[in-house]
């Protein structure tokens, strides 16, 4: 395989199982258990569920190459808006995940073989 199939694979993977898991946890915020230390940020647990649940089905999404630009965008929407609320709320430790799933995102969109997403075309 190209040096750039496989890296597309590692950002894949790891990208997939941090929103996933990421998700999960706010999902399901009684799986941390009673010692859990409170979230940066107070949200209604509805909201946070809401959130969880887009998280995971992005992460799922990235997996179908027919949906992948899409979850790809659509979970970026979502680490931009995460990097409003931490940088909104004065929790600037928070904000290196978000920015750095927004990265990886942004990687995956630029590597991935079968990407219809055109930004400029060039005129021959």
């Amino acid at each position: 395989m190209k040096a750039k199939t496989i890296l597309f694979y590692i950002f894949l993977v790891l990208t997939s199982l941090g929103l996933v898991f990421a998700g999960i946890i706010k999902f399901f915020p009684d799986l941390m258990g009673p010692d859990a230390p409170p979230p940066p940020v107070k949200l209604e647990p509805w909201f946070m569920m809401m959130i969880g649940a887009f998280e995971i089905l992005g992460g799922i999404g990235l997996w179908l190459p027919k949906f992948r630009t899409c979850a790809a965008l659509c979970s970026l929407a979502i680490m931009f808006g995460a990097i409003g609320v931490h940088v909104g709320s004065s929790t600037f430790v928070d904000v290196g995940g978000a920015a750095g799933f927004a990265i990886d995102l942004m990687i995956i969109m630029a590597l991935d073989p079968v990407n219809k997403l055109v930004i400029a075309r060039k005129e021959a």
